[in-house]
């Protein structure tokens, strides 16, 4: 994956990753969702972390820890998933969305992206 230089619009897959992510209900939900209106996203690391840039006039969630959502995919085999999984987790900081994590549990590189449909949570 490469890296971005400058914050674009999340494209159709990671919108859909990101509405993935906050699709089950805990503290700060809502307004999290809220966030989404003139949200820009750029690539930070090879395994496709985004970071999040939201509206700064959006009001900040109050959420009970920084990482709000977690899930997986698996990497190889999608029937037994044996083998290491993608962990793609949601980053909240001062109340404001602010980084899509994924990394791959053994840290080897990641063959398949992540998408909202593979997504599994914890």
């Amino acid at each position: 994956m490469q890296m971005d230089d400058a914050y674009r619009s999340p494209s159709a897959i990671e919108f859909a990753l990101l509405k993935k992510l906050l699709e089950r209900d805990f503290p700060g939900r809502n307004k999290l969702l809220g966030q989404f209106d003139g949200l820009s996203v750029k690539a930070i690391d090879k395994e496709g972390s985004l970071a999040i840039k939201v509206n700064p006039l959006a009001p900040p969630a109050e959420v009970n820890s920084r990482v709000v959502s977690e899930g997986y995919y698996c990497d190889e085999d999608e029937i037994s998933c044996e083998g290491p999984k993608v962990n793609v987790l949601l980053h909240v900081v001062k109340g404001k969305l602010a980084e899509i994590e994924i990394y791959k549990d053994d840290g080897s590189p990641i063959k398949k992206g992540p998408s909202a449909e593979n997504l599994t949570f914890y």
